[in-house]
């Protein structure tokens, strides 16, 4: 092993890998109307995920960018798929039926347990306002809306334009 104290610290096992549990987050069986409780549950929800990785717990999130009913993704830093369901009760859209979870284990590698810090070290401070701006897109999304346009209008408020379009 090349940095045998790196890789205690990620959880590694003697190949370099360890155990996760991906979940897909799928559209679940209650849509909450647009209007303020849509918006509370997404602001909700966000803030479940910067807990849970700031916890160390989650280690990837994201949405996906097609029209398969799958809404998006967590990978967790556990074991057990009981683990993960813990911690994914705690979220918002899935208390409120919005979305469903599915859950599977996975060996792969200790690395990513270094995402965390190493997207901190690249992405812009989090302005409230920005948080405001993606709570408000995705407040008014159907789930019945082709994914691809709502990744569109999420890009559209986490992106700034391009420098040849800025005044």
């Amino acid at each position: 092993m090349a940095d045998p104290a790196l890789a205690k610290k990620l959880g590694a096992d003697e190949r370099g890998m360890r155990t996760y549990v991906l979940v897909i987050l799928k559209t679940g069986p209650h849509r909450v109307p647009d209007g303020p409780a849509r918006d509370e549950m997404f602001a909700g929800h966000f803030a479940n995920i910067n807990r849970l990785a700031k916890a160390g717990q989650l280690v990837v999130a994201g949405p996906f960018d097609d029209d398969s009913g799958w809404r998006g993704m967590f990978v967790f830093a556990v074991k057990t798929k009981a683990e993960a369901e813990k911690l994914v009760a705690t979220d918002p859209v899935i208390k409120k039926g919005e979305m469903v979870a599915e859950y599977h284990v996975v060996y792969a590698s200790a690395a990513m347990m270094a995402i965390n810090d190493l997207h901190a070290k690249i992405a812009p401070a989090e302005e409230p306002a920005k948080y405001r701006a993606l709570s408000s897109s995705l407040a008014h999304v159907r789930s019945d809306e082709p994914a691809t346009r709502i990744t569109r209008r999420l890009a559209s408020v986490r992106r700034p334009a391009p420098a040849s379009r800025r005044s």
